[in-house]
């Protein structure tokens, strides 16, 4: 089994008033996370 290293946060789903995935706000989100060095992101669904 592949032991997994390194920072892998949780990534949050920026919304909209109405509900919608806020996409520039995600990429934003994604964007500040890889600059920041970090190994992959943690994704769950809801």
């Amino acid at each position: 089994m592949t032991r997994f290293e390194g920072l892998v946060p949780a990534t949050i789903t920026p919304m909209t008033e109405a509900g919608e995935v806020y996409e520039e706000g995600f990429r934003r989100v994604l964007d500040l996370n890889i600059n920041a060095g970090v190994h992959g992101f943690w994704v769950a669904g809801g």
